[in-house]
């Protein structure tokens, strides 16, 4: 499709099939899916909290908004990404045959905040299927942001194969800020392609009152390629749109796990305020019988209290978690307890502990490096050399270099030099414990003869 075809289309995207399947995974990442539902946790109506959601049954709990959600999806997915790409799990970007190349995308990546934009991306991917990232160059400074993929849309592209846009749009909702009342909000179109980057507003004619698209503003980058990076999590064959952590179908264990805390949760709630059982004809005794604020029982006759068992609530969260490990082993993380990582004996015993997680991080490495760091570091370099062409300076810092031997520093301009061979050198996610180091240190020792192996200077370099 073109712009125009992609313009007539974005006020009813929410209505395709593609924006259901993905926002029903936001929903579940974000814990709003159950925002729909029309009855709350006891089984009343949301809208009239004193009328039951039915008179003749009681209510299934998925009718119900089970209230405080259990947010398994993006627990595990922040997991997973707090494994794979975030923090300290970052990679060391190297370009091997260009210095200043690599120099350049280490600066740009440190004052860019590229990493967290990455992160952002990556916790988008594993909730919806795609990462995808967009690049803006203003004033000699870079700029990256995570777009959520339920709303962001490839119009065309410039090699299907790898997934490489040459035309994106990203569709929202905005309000007009100088409205009185509340009236339709108005559609907005952010389009990306491979000469500019503009803003779509659609507004309604004050005449014809038709609804109209008109041009916000606009910025001519002129790249020769779309600086927006698509990286769909295992698609199916054909299909540009991954799929979440675990794929599709878990849904279901969310659900249950949902709403058997919430009914575990409501029958500790039953029992703390108990409900008063009179045993009489309440026209015999009008308004002798009642229950005060603070469970206080005045009577002229019997009553008792009538309590839930303890262990309905007990077994409820017991399921529940049961239901929450099904799917963290779907997922393929594991979450043991501080008490079961405190019984664990060595860094070993912790690694096999963690084995599922950190094959599966892996593997969101090597898709991530392949699909949308590699490609964004290469758009990074590419850009900076087209710019700097047309004569454009860039807001880095100058590059420092210190003599080894004579201490004395160096102050030189940043270039981004001509090699696009960038390389991922990532971290051990299990690296040895101090205490393993201890003991191949002394290992070595008694093999050298009690010798010592290392140098003070080398040691304390090494530290």
């Amino acid at each position: 499709m073109n712009l125009q075809d992609f313009l007539d289309l974005a006020p009813k995207v929410r209505g395709t099939v593609r924006y259901a399947r993905l926002a029903k995974w936001a929903s579940y990442f974000a814990g709003t899916q159950y925002a729909g539902r029309p009855l709350d946790t006891g089984g009343y109506q949301k809208s009239m909290p004193t009328t039951p959601g039915s008179v003749s049954r009681s209510p299934r709990w998925s009718e119900r908004d089970p209230g405080a959600v259990w947010n398994l999806r993006a627990e595990t997915v922040e997991e997973l990404t707090d494994w794979a790409v975030s923090g300290d799990a970052w990679c060391n970007l190297t370009v091997d045959d260009d210095p200043d190349a690599q120099d350049w995308l280490t600066t740009v990546v440190v004052m860019s905040g590229l990493v967290d934009t990455i992160s952002q991306a990556r916790d988008y991917g594993g909730g919806e299927g795609n990462a995808i990232v967009a690049m803006a160059i203003r004033s000699g400074e870079y700029f990256f942001e995570a777009l959520e993929p339920c709303s962001t849309w490839a119009i065309s592209w410039d090699d299907e194969v790898r997934h490489r846009p040459a035309e994106v749009g990203l569709v929202y909702e905005a309000e007009d800020p100088t409205a009185t009342a509340k009236g339709e909000p108005q559609t907005v179109v952010r389009y990306w392609s491979k000469t500019t980057e503009s803003v779509y507003r659609r507004v309604r004619d004050a005449q014809t009152q038709e609804w109209k698209w008109i041009l916000d503003w606009s910025f001519n980058h002129n790249l020769g390629f779309c600086p927006v990076w698509w990286c769909p999590q295992t698609p199916p064959t054909g299909s540009h749109d991954g799929v979440p952590d675990g794929g599709e179908g878990l849904e279901a264990l969310i659900d249950d796990a949902n709403e058997l805390f919430a009914a575990g949760s409501a029958t500790t709630k039953r029992n703390a305020d108990d409900t008063l059982v009179v045993r009489e004809d309440p026209a015999l005794n009008p308004g002798k019988v009642r229950k005060g604020g603070f469970n206080v029982i005045f009577a002229r006759g019997g009553a008792e209290y009538l309590s839930q068992n303890g262990d309905s609530a007990r077994v409820a969260i017991e399921i529940a978690e049961k239901r929450a490990t099904q799917f963290q082993k779907r997922v393929r993380v594991a979450m043991p307890s501080l008490e079961d990582l405190g019984r664990a004996t060595s860094g070993e015993v912790i690694r096999r502990i963690y084995q599922p997680t950190m094959r599966h991080a892996g593997k969101i490495r090597r898709l991530y490096a392949r699909q949308i760091i590699v490609p964004i570091c290469q758009g990074i370099l590419m850009a900076a050399r087209i710019l700097i062409g047309r004569g454009q300076s860039f807001a880095l810092p100058p590059r420092v270099d210190r003599d080894p031997k004579t201490g004395v520093n160096t102050v030189t301009g940043r270039t981004p030099g001509t090699s696009g061979f960038v390389r991922c050198v990532w971290p051990d996610m299990s690296p040895p414990t101090p205490a393993e180091i201890g003991q191949q240190i002394d290992a070595l020792t008694k093999a050298t003869g009690m010798k010592q192996i290392l140098s003070q200077r080398t040691a304390v370099t090494a530290l």
